[in-house]
């Protein structure tokens, strides 16, 4: 039978309002992003039924030129293994394009499977979360959960080794 989906290029604007019509917890797609993924059954006609936006990472200290962020990933209910898909295909875009790692971010709640299924583990436990709000740089609060995260990544380059890990 093959594979069941398919990986389709999208632009910024479909992502974008993919993401605000269909995201349980994000009603914004990324500002910033540096490619998209959209995500179509082979059924025909084609539908897309998911799309996910990479870009860099939010968190400035991660932003080290050669890591890549899964910044939003939003995918139809009922589509068993299309997240893995996409995680996964983010993946080998990032290593085609030279980056050596790539990572995203779950609330604590969830199980985190289809990260599992894609190859991905965990980096950070207690990834932060809560408000991003600060007394001399107020942000506008209630756009985005503000529970506790969960970090995970995928290194794509079997040569690179964390600095970091000992």
């Amino acid at each position: 039978m093959g594979r069941k989906y398919i990986a389709l290029p999208v632009t910024r604007d479909i992502a974008k309002a993919f993401v605000a019509e269909h995201h349980r917890n994000h009603k914004k797609g990324s500002v910033g992003d540096i490619f998209r993924i959209g995500l179509a059954t082979r059924e025909e006609p084609m539908t897309l039924i998911g799309v996910a936006q990479i870009g860099r990472p939010v968190a400035q200290a991660l932003d080290d030129r050669y890591t890549l962020e899964v910044t939003r990933l939003c995918v139809f209910e009922g589509h068993k293994n299309a997240c893995s898909f996409a995680y996964g295909k983010a993946a080998r875009v990032g290593r085609a394009l030279g980056y050596l790692r790539i990572i995203t971010y779950t609330h604590g709640d969830e199980g985190g499977a289809s990260l599992r299924g894609a190859g991905w583990e965990i980096d950070k436990e207690d990834a932060g979360g809560g408000s991003w709000s600060r007394k001399n740089r107020p942000r506008q609060e209630g756009l985005f959960p503000q529970c506790k995260k969960i970090r995970w990544i995928k290194f794509l380059n079997e040569d690179y080794t964390d600095p970091e890990a000992s």
